[in-house]
Order: C-alpha cells, then sequence, then structure tokens
C-alpha cells in the first residue's frame, strides 16, 4: 500500500540552466571506495546513547514509523551544472551507496533521483511544476509546500512508499507473521524510497567546494534525512550548512557508520527497533 507515492521525474530537457558552479569550482579526484571511513578521529568505546540521538536527529520516519531506505535499482541523474560537476556528484553518490550496499541501474533508465543545479530554484521548481515535469500532488501537501517555498542551500523531496513484506499479517491484529510466529518487534510492511528530487541553489552553496557539496548530496541522496536536521554536536557533513559548520566538509566515519546501519537493520522492524540496530551497528564499527 503506498501512502507515498514516487515524486514523478520526466521533462528533463526543461532544466537547461546555467549554473554558477560552470564559472568556478574545479573538482577533485574522488576519494576511493573507504576512504571516508579511515578518517585520522578514532572511536573507541561509542556511546550508543549517543549515537541513537544522531539517528533520531537524522531520520526523517515514515508515516509507518520507519527508516525508508532504497529498495529498487537506483538511477541517478545530475543536472545544471557543467559536465565535470555533474559527471562527479554521480559518481561520488554511486561510490557510496555501493559501498553501503545499494544497488544501481547499470543500463539506460528512467530515472529515479534528480539531482538538480540552478541558479533560481524557486522560478525552476514552479515552472516545471506548471509544465507537470514534477508532480506532487500525492506528496503530503505540507511536504509539498516545505520543498517548494524551502530557502535552503540543498533541499529535497523524497516519495516514500509502504510496501506490504513477505508474510501474513495476523487476523485483527497489527501483528506480523515471522517464520510463522506473531512478533510485536516487526511490522508486516516496509517503508522504502522511490521518486527523489535534490535542488542545489547555486547562488547559496557558491563557497562550498564541489567535494565537500557532492557528499552531502550522496547522503541525502542515500536515506530519507530529515530537512531540517539539527546534528549540532555530531562531526557530520549535515552541518556543512550550519553555522560554524564544525570545520567538517567531508563525509564522516559517522555518517558512514549510519548508512551502513540503515542498510543493515531489518527493513520490517518498527522505527525505534530499527533505530536502535542502526545505533549498535554504528558502535560496532565506529570502535573497530
Amino acid at each position: 500500500m503506498n501512502r507515498l507515492v514516487p515524486v514523478l521525474l520526466s521533462g528533463l530537457a526543461l532544466f537547461s540552466v546555467e549554473s554558477a558552479y560552470a564559472q568556478s569550482h574545479p573538482t577533485r579526484p574522488a576519494p576511493q571506495a573507504g576512504q571516508a571511513a579511515a578518517d585520522t578521529v578514532v572511536v573507541r568505546a561509542a556511546n550508543r546513547g549517543r549515537l541513537l540521538n544522531y539517528v533520531r536527529a537524522a531520520s526523517a520516519f515514515s508515516p509507518d514509523n520507519q527508516v525508508a531506505r532504497r529498495s529498487e535499482r537506483l538511477c541517478p541523474l545530475v543536472a545544471g551544472a557543467r559536465t565535470e560537476v555533474n559527471t562527479y556528484v554521480t559518481s561520488r553518490i554511486r561510490q557510496v551507496g555501493e559501498e553501503v550496499g545499494v544497488q544501481f541501474e547499470r543500463k539506460a533508465c528512467q530515472p529515479n533521483l534528480l539531482v538538480l543545479f540552478s541558479n533560481e530554484p524557486e522560478v525552476m521548481l514552479q515552472k516545471a511544476k506548471a509544465r507537470n515535469r514534477i508532480s506532487l500532488n500525492r506528496v503530503r501537501p505540507a511536504e509539498a509546500r516545505r520543498f517548494m517555498a524551502d530557502g535552503q542551500p540543498v533541499r529535497w523531496l523524497n516519495g516514500v512508499a509502504i510496501e506490504q513484506a513477505v508474510g501474513k499479517t495476523a487476523s485483527g491484529s497489527n501483528l506480523a507473521t515471522v517464520n510463522g510466529v506473531e512478533s510485536r518487534l516487526f511490522n508486516p510492511t516496509r517503508s522504502v524510497l522511490r521518486g527523489s528530487v535534490i535542488v542545489v541553489d547555486a547562488n547559496r552553496t557558491g563557497d562550498v567546494e564541489v567535494a565537500a557539496l557532492a557528499d552531502y548530496v550522496a547522503l541525502t541522496a542515500l536515506t530519507n534525512i530529515k530537512p531540517d536536521a539539527k546534528l549540532s554536536g555530531h562531526r557530520s557533513i549535515l552541518n556543512l550548512f550550519a553555522e560554524g559548520g564544525q570545520g567538517v566538509d567531508r563525509l564522516t566515519p559517522l555518517d558512514i557508520a549510519y548508512l551502513h546501519g540503515v542498510y543493515k537493520a531489518r527493513d520490517t522492524a518498527y522505527g525505534m527497533n530499527q533505530a536502535g540496530k542502526i545505533a549498535t551497528v554504528m558502535a560496532e564499527e565506529l570502535e573497530r
């Protein structure tokens, strides 16, 4: 059953945008897979409660109170910046995604993740909506309004689908049947990310290096991050645009561990059980 259906991504010829990135911001080589996890910061005896706070602060829980993730093969398209920037951001999303277990389409495909650079994001989005290039009709009205009016340097909108999980639902209850045994720990549904749009306001990200921006976009593309996530006190790329920024300009071991946790946690578990598992995976990874 779908409570939020995918955002429609089509008519890409509309987005012939000249980005501010076309005039500057040379790219640097993409980090090798695993490089971000090899940060100089070594975390020992990680505080699981603190990690759980990170999970709760970062994650936008679905209508079924779950942490949504990609289940179908990801087909990203980055447009609006110059070719080398588009290519770099695409490769970084793929690199990070493959490291944590996300599957990607290998052939020509219909994009289910669109990253758009624009000097006038509000104008671009209004034109796209008026021409039915982006359909927001089945996204929650509050989320659609927030996305259209959001003045952040990077904004995103995810279509979250609620799928029936394998197994049965116990008659007259909300219990999932797992291996023939009723359980209150697992949901009869799973929450998955479908169509997503990420918009980068080139006028508000002009001082940010492409490599840092690509890492920020990669994290927001691969899981359902709260649009207003506050990660103060945590070393996270999500602080890139926060006041002070804590000097973070790349995915940190904390961020990578979070992504690993999201894709290792049982997708049919209830949200708090998922969050606990994600925090446990993070603790184990950071204590290595």
